[in-house]
């Protein structure tokens, strides 16, 4: 494949097959700015790949408000992302999906992960780990149930990194409700926890509920959360040290070789400075602030 210079020299390209919800979590106010869900069609979406490719992308992530609801006549998710793999290049490009359902991740989709193109990370949206609280917020699944579908994950995909969403002080979470939450984020061993105090969107349900938390309650759970959310991270590429994975270079920064395993691991080299948009194998070194550095980056 012969590629031409990128702009801004960015390695990524976002794909979007959808857009809007038809869900009605009570926090959200995007079906109400976005409508309801409308997916493009499979042809058109593996078009607008394979002319990102040809443009020297690396790497492409299929993003749109819950990918996990695509629908395009009778196919569905499993069936796009097997059409875009069908497309792929043996080799020298991969695959990312952002955020699924954890209602929708099935077998047959979860199978998919047996091909190395797609990258290792799964991006399922927790939003509270204690059931009371997802009752509260109209999510379809329980805390329990979350973990569970993890086990399953994991074992499908060895070495997966499994990212969320937290929501701290929504309206009613009491201090045990905050205990499970705490909790089940440890339990679940995340790679990454991105945290968010509860904000009233206007016209939410949320925004009208009982039980609002203070904010001086709110930051301090938040703390918490981000605490919990550091250890899993610092844990999860601490079980990943020693071992060699395969990272596509951004743009170097200060100098320094960066970028990204499969499986979400941020990787810095003084090697990979001049390796921008290509990929190599390392062996992951030793734990940095955000990341993992290593001695070789060939």
């Amino acid at each position: 494949m012969s590629y031409v210079p990128l702009p801004f020299g960015n390695t990524r390209a976002l794909l979007k097959v959808e857009d809007g919800c038809n869900m009605r979590c009570a926090f959200c106010i995007i079906p109400s700015t976005r409508g309801r869900q409308r997916s493009r069609p499979p042809g058109e979406v593996v078009e607008e790949m394979r002319g990102l490719l040809r443009s020297g992308y690396r790497e492409i992530v299929v993003t749109g408000v819950q990918i996990s609801a695509y629908r395009s006549g009778s196919d569905r998710l499993f069936e796009l992302v097997r059409a875009l793999l069908g497309a792929l290049p043996a080799k020298g490009v991969r695959l990312r999906l952002t955020s699924i359902a954890p209602w929708d991740l099935d077998d047959r989709l979860l199978g998919l992960w047996a091909d190395p193109r797609l990258c290792r990370h799964l991006h399922l949206s927790l939003q509270s780990g204690s059931t009371a609280t997802l009752r509260r917020m109209r999510r379809p699944y329980t805390a329990e149930g979350y973990l569970c579908l993890l086990e399953r994950v994991r074992d499908a995909v060895p070495g997966v990194a499994v990212t969320t969403d937290v929501i701290a002080g929504f309206p009613g979470e009491t201090a045990d409700e905050h205990a499970e939450s705490l909790a089940t984020v440890a339990a679940a061993r995340f790679a990454k926890v991105h945290v968010f105090p509860f904000s009233p969107r206007p016209g939410t349900e949320a925004a009208g509920l009982p039980g609002q938390v203070g904010p001086e309650e709110k930051k301090e759970r938040v703390d918490q959360l981000l605490a919990a959310a550091d250890a899993a991270d610092r844990g999860f590429r601490r079980e990943h040290l020693g071992r060699r994975a395969t990272v596509l270079w951004e743009r170097p920064r200060d100098g320094m070789g960066q970028g990204l395993t499969d499986n979400y691991i941020r990787v810095y080299s003084p090697d990979g400075a001049d390796l921008w948009n290509s990929y190599s194998e390392v062996e992951l070194g030793e734990l940095v602030d955000d990341g993992v550095i290593t001695r070789s980056a060939i």
